[in-house]
């Protein structure tokens, strides 16, 4: 029955939605002027025929590891069209869209196990970094992106050269009859109590978007909200209506990646299996920064749990002004400046440990 929905729904879609794949990469070209670097963009197979959509900006050789790119959730590689140019001086920067998202192919993901889909965005990270021929990377993951990147460096740390989360999604412990924040408690869904569960299951009856792709040929306008992000304001990449164009066609289309995070969330804000509680797992010689904007919907204080977890390591701690949710977008050249200081700090074959 469920395979029969979902083949009706897409066959549904394909009818009353003004999307398509033709679409959505004319929409990402159109963006993608603004990188003024050598690059290239490739369709990357990463087992199960399942593709990744992967951008390299400068394909000269690096001056250290690369820096490698994950984008959140609704997002892909375009958002990272204002930090292209700026981070990939010296070095190659790699984009990619996530399985489920984007460009990339749309597998089924589980619909009641979480946590096999975490370690499916952690199979087709490494994956693709295998096929790719990479060593070590900077990896740098922001909002849902942050949690997929930690995930992946928790299984594979020793590929990590610096990991650098912005504006993490996943980290914080969802506050309702939480008694212990830091010893016993354990931040597994099924733990929580009967009606967070219930009350999760009625709020995530259907994926966040579907009223985009429900409204059919009126989703494109129902997308154009987006630009009253007033901490947007300053952003050209933000005002341009190919970006808009970009988001719709990223999000009207087979929702796989969304049905993927519907699971794994709890009122969309937490996860089911929180970060926090496994940061202490990440071998101590790894360094790691936290960005969040100031503007943001996210609690800054999880950073600051995040340090004092890992005292014996080297994290750094940024709180971003004039920047939200999105702080490579917000504030696109006070989050270069930053990142750049972290690659100038990388030099190939070290790892920075703690103060």
């Amino acid at each position: 029955m469920g395979d029969f929905l979902r083949g009706t729904r897409g066959w549904f879609t394909s009818l009353w939605s003004p999307t398509s794949k033709e679409q959505l990469e004319e929409a990402e070209c159109k963006i993608l002027k603004r990188i003024q670097r050598p690059w290239v963009g490739n369709f990357i197979a990463v087992g199960e025929g399942v593709q990744m959509w992967t951008l390299q900006v400068n394909l000269s050789p690096s001056k250290g590891p690369p820096l490698v790119l994950v984008h959140g959730f609704i997002s892909g590689v375009c958002w990272w069209a204002q930090n292209f140019n700026a981070l990939s001086e010296e070095r190659s920067v790699y984009a990619f869209d996530l399985p489920g998202f984007g460009r990339s192919s749309r597998p089924a993901f589980s619909h009641e196990d979480h946590q096999e889909n975490e370690c499916k965005f952690v199979h087709y990270i490494e994956e693709w970094r295998r096929a790719m021929g990479l060593d070590k990377m900077i990896l740098l993951g922001h909002s849902f992106g942050g949690y997929v990147s930690m995930a992946y460096a928790l299984k594979y740390p020793e590929r990590i050269q610096h990991l650098i989360l912005s504006d993490p999604w996943g980290f914080a412990i969802l506050p309702a009859g939480i008694a212990d924040r830091h010893t016993d408690f354990k931040p597994e869904f099924d733990s929580l109590p009967r009606w967070i569960q219930l009350g999760n299951s009625l709020l995530n009856t259907c994926n966040l978007l579907a009223p985009l792709r429900a409204l059919g040929p009126l989703g494109p306008w129902l997308t154009q909200l987006t630009q009253f992000d007033t901490n947007k304001r300053a952003s050209e990449l933000w005002n341009d209506k190919d970006m808009v164009e970009y988001i719709y066609h990223c999000n009207a289309q087979n929702p796989t990646g969304e049905d993927a995070f519907r699971n794994m969330n709890v009122f969309f804000f937490w996860a089911k299996s929180p970060m926090i509680k496994r940061v202490t797992e990440l071998p101590k010689e790894i360094p790691m920064t936290v960005l969040h904007g100031a503007a943001t919907f996210f609690d800054h204080r999880t950073a600051y749990e995040i340090k004092y977890a890992r005292q014996n390591s080297k994290v750094n701690i940024w709180v971003v002004g004039d920047a939200g949710h999105d702080i490579h977008v917000d504030n696109a050249e006070e989050f270069n400046r930053i990142v750049n200081e972290i690659l100038q700090d990388t030099k190939d074959g070290e790892l920075l440990t703690g103060d």
